[in-house]
């Protein structure tokens, strides 16, 4: 899901503050239909890809699929899709509106390296209703619904034949948008209440025989935010891109485009990314594993001054049974984990103005030796932090908690702190232990183990403790107040 949805919605009202608020007219079609020029060149009105009729008080808008596949390398006989439409309806002060409620089937039937692949894409249940208001307090806001998404899909690979059918069902998107003096502030909101992927799979040993494997989840959810994204400038910046797609490369046009780039800096503030997934299974007859529940969370932030990010994994209970599986394997699930990692680092927006200074970047694709350089020692001198929450893997083996945060000096030194505790480590050497004849290395990891485990302290919940400090440079390190070696 993501922010397919959201594209979805901004491409179709686009050019829908070109409409007024009146009845439709010839002349007020020919306005939604220059704003759509204005963003996508004007091919998409000399090949008859959109056209824009008049209809009572609102304005039919339809992109012509086939004449869109025309324009690409593709036989007619392997994709098809119908016309799409939708309405525009003006209203007072700029405000305007735009709905459908259908989405052309989609049929291909493709060659592949070893065969061929064919299906059909049909979506059910479909609503969009896209709104913009000025005098609102979010003046924009984006609701889509689709009942089914449903793709059949035979694969050919040499002599056997795989079909596949993947399903998602009642998919809702709502995003909405309020301006501020820096830019946009937009949010997303989606959510899906299952998805389904079945295949059969033959047997190369067997004829006509086939595993049957299914994927599932649901539901799930993803809510993503972007501040003060700066609109006109990225808008700018494509539109240009845009008008010179068909002219050969120049240092002239290079420049310009550089230039809108750098007027949209830091192109935003920050970026977040959600996404929620309940009931993940994968079933096949001889393996199956399922999961409870999984978190990813994605911070990115703008090229701006002070920046912070970073990324998040969680994962609830996750189980497997195989007959493949070794023995003992049992011990380690479920599992479940929280890891989640932050950064922040100084001079971002001027490593972007290095970037977009440096005559090689877009030239060369890629910034000049002179350039990586200067990168390079304005990310030295920022002392990057790096801050590892509280988070923890557990499992009938072992449970383990940790968190810290560390600084990388300009001097490439290390400082900072990392805790770790762990209930116990009596299982895992048990597990261990009777291997450690087997393998030389086996037998080490089991002498590591136990002298980790010296270097512990027991708090009084009985949890195995280890508080790691560094410092530098030269660069040292102690555990639990005892010197530890490192470096060279």
């Amino acid at each position: 899901m993501k922010w397919k949805a959201r594209s979805f919605a901004l491409i179709l009202g686009l050019a829908a503050a070109q409409a007024q608020a009146e009845p439709a007219t010839p002349q007020g079609a020919k306005q939604v239909l220059d704003g759509y020029i204005a963003i996508f060149g004007p091919a998409i009105a000399d090949k008859g890809i959109v056209s824009v009729d008049p209809q009572d008080d609102s304005y039919k808008v339809t992109w012509h699929s086939r004449r869109v596949l025309d324009l690409i390398p593709t036989p007619p006989d392997e994709l098809q899709m119908g016309d799409f439409a939708y309405q525009i309806t003006p209203g007072a002060g700029g405000a305007w509106r735009v709905t459908a409620d259908a989405f052309p089937s989609i049929v291909f039937d493709a060659p592949t390296d070893k065969g061929r692949m064919s299906g059909k894409i049909d979506v059910t249940g479909m609503h969009l209703d896209i709104s913009y208001d000025p005098a609102q307090p979010v003046p924009f806001a984006s609701h889509s619904t689709f009942g089914d998404i449903v793709a059949d899909v035979r694969v050919l690979d040499g002599g056997a034949t795989i079909p596949l059918r993947i399903q998602y069902s009642d998919l809702q998107a709502d995003m909405k948008q309020t301006t501020t003096d820096g830019g946009a502030n937009l949010a997303l909101h989606e959510t899906l209440r299952a998805f389904v992927q079945k295949m059969s799979i033959p047997v190369e040993t067997q004829p006509n025989a086939k595993i049957d494997a299914s994927f599932t989840f649901g539901p799930a959810t993803v809510d993503g935010t972007i501040d003060q994204f700066r609109t006109q400038q990225a808008l700018a910046a494509w539109r240009f891109v845009l008008a010179q797609k068909d002219q050969p490369k120049n240092a002239t046009s290079l420049a310009t485009l550089k230039t809108l780039l750098a007027a949209g800096l830091p192109g935003w503030a920050k970026m977040n990314l959600t996404t929620d997934i309940s009931d993940l299974a994968f079933e096949m007859p001889l393996a199956e594993a399922h999961m409870k529940g999984f978190r990813e969370t994605i911070d990115l932030p703008g090229f701006t001054e002070v920046a912070t990010g970073g990324f998040g994994l969680k994962i609830d209970e996750f189980n497997m049974r195989s007959l493949f599986l070794p023995e003992g394997f049992e011990l380690l699930l479920p599992l479940s984990l929280d890891f989640a990692v932050g950064m922040k680092i100084k001079g971002l927006d001027r490593i972007a103005r290095v970037a977009l200074d440096d005559h090689d970047f877009m030239v060369e694709k890629d910034v000049s030796p002179e350039g990586q350089a200067k990168i390079e020692q304005i990310f030295k001198s920022s002392a990057p932090t790096f801050t590892l929450a509280p988070g923890y893997l557990r499992s009938p083996l072992i449970d383990l908690a940790y968190q810290g945060e560390v600084q990388v000096s300009p001097n490439d030194s290390v400082k900072g702190h990392i805790l770790v505790s762990v209930d116990s480590l009596d299982k895992l050497i048990a597990l261990v232990k009777p291997f450690a004849i087997l393998s030389p290395e086996v037998a080490k990891a089991t002498l590591a183990i136990g002298a980790v485990k010296g270097m512990a302290t027991t708090g009084p919940d009985g949890r195995l403790a280890w508080n790691i400090e560094m410092s530098g440079p030269p660069a040292q390190a102690t555990v639990n107040g005892v010197p530890f070696p490192i470096g060279k």
